[in-house]
């Protein structure tokens, strides 16, 4: 089974997977899961042991609806919103 089944195996049972960047640095990876399946525990284990910030897909419709300002002012970027 590949690797890539095997992480969307893993999704679909609710658990977290890691994804890193470069296999040579320990520095650069992130904790995955499918956004209808985290709860408020997994967020707590995110937070706990990543150590950094949690990021939640949503539209742009969604950020503007929520009055979340993005960090890019230009219109034609997908950006990520301020903290």
């Amino acid at each position: 089974m590949s690797s890539i089944q095997t992480a969307y195996d893993e999704l679909q049972k609710g658990r977290l997977v890691v994804l890193t960047d470069d296999l040579h640095s320990p520095y650069v990876s992130y904790f995955i899961g499918a956004l209808d399946k985290v709860d408020t525990e997994l967020v707590n284990f995110m937070i706990k042991v990543g150590k950094g910030l949690v990021y939640a897909g949503i539209s742009r419709e969604q950020a503007k609806r929520l009055n979340l300002p993005f960090m890019s002012d230009r219109e034609n970027q997908d950006g990520a919103t301020v903290s």
